[in-house]
């Protein structure tokens, strides 16, 4: 790499990476890296919630020395923190994708909030 074909770090801060662009004056509203990572975070999501993972959050996290050292004995309490934990993720999650949806050109996706 190098020669006369390498960029400069003043050209790279003059890139854009963005999808769907939307621009309001001089700031780009969606961001790749924001689709990338809403999207990454929904497949965790997704991955967490497999019967694998769920089976060792109740076989091994949650029974383990430290966490009910730390937290609690009571595997009821746990479950409901587990619980409330990926009810919140969900929460973030889905607030991004309706902002997403909102900034569509295409009405359909706007006011995913109000899905029926």
């Amino acid at each position: 790499m190098g020669g006369n074909n390498s960029r400069s770090s003043e050209d790279i801060d003059n890139v854009s990476f963005a999808t769907g662009v939307v621009t309001k004056g001089n700031e780009l509203s969606i961001l790749s890296i924001e689709v990338a990572n809403t999207i990454v975070k929904g497949a965790t999501l997704m991955q967490s919630l497999s019967k694998d993972n769920v089976k060792h959050l109740k076989e091994v996290v949650l029974p383990s020395e430290g966490v009910q050292f730390l937290i609690s004995e009571d595997m009821d309490v746990l479950l409901r923190i587990a619980a409330f934990d990926k009810r919140e993720e969900l929460k973030i999650f889905s607030g991004e994708v309706v902002r997403f949806g909102n900034r569509c050109k295409d009405p359909q996706w706007h006011s995913l909030d109000h899905w029926d």
